[in-house]
Parts: C-alpha cells; structure tokens; sequence
C-alpha cells in the first residue's frame, strides 16, 4: 500500500529488489555479467554495481538491461509482470 511505498523511499534503496531482479533474470538466461554487459551495450562494472545495490541505472541503462534480459523496465523494478 502507499504506506509502505512511502516507508521504502526514505530507505538507502531507492528500488529495493532490482538488484536481485536482474541477477535472477540474467541467471534464468543463463548470461554472464560479461555477456549481459555485451548485450546492454555497457561495462561490466556497470552490471556488477546494479547487481551489487552499489549503483542506480540511467534510465537508458535500465532500458537496455529491459531488452538485454527479456522483460520490462517495470519487471526489474517492481517485479510486476504484464
């Protein structure tokens, strides 16, 4: 509910879930970080530190990991499936 929303948005993680999201869907695909960084078109270091909860997505990063992994934006982040 919009209570806890609001609750995870004063947390350090902005989008709580999108790192495990991504590594389970890039595992699911059997992809290396290596290979799902060749297919977003980005560094493997960029891969790591989404998968890490060390870093954020652009918009246009999480656009390409969407496409590089089959799914939508609003999958990896929310974990809603369309």
């Amino acid at each position: 509910d919009l209570t806890d929303r609001v609750a995870h948005m004063a947390t350090d993680d902005p989008l709580p879930g999108l790192a495990e999201r991504v590594r389970a869907r890039r595992m699911e695909l059997n992809l290396t970080r290596e290979q799902l960084a060749e297919r977003a078109g980005c560094s493997y270091s960029a891969i790591a530190g989404v998968e890490n909860a060390s870093s954020l997505p652009s918009l246009v990063l999480a656009v390409r990991l969407a496409e590089a992994l089959e799914t939508t934006i609003d999958h990896l982040a929310t974990g809603r499936l369309q």
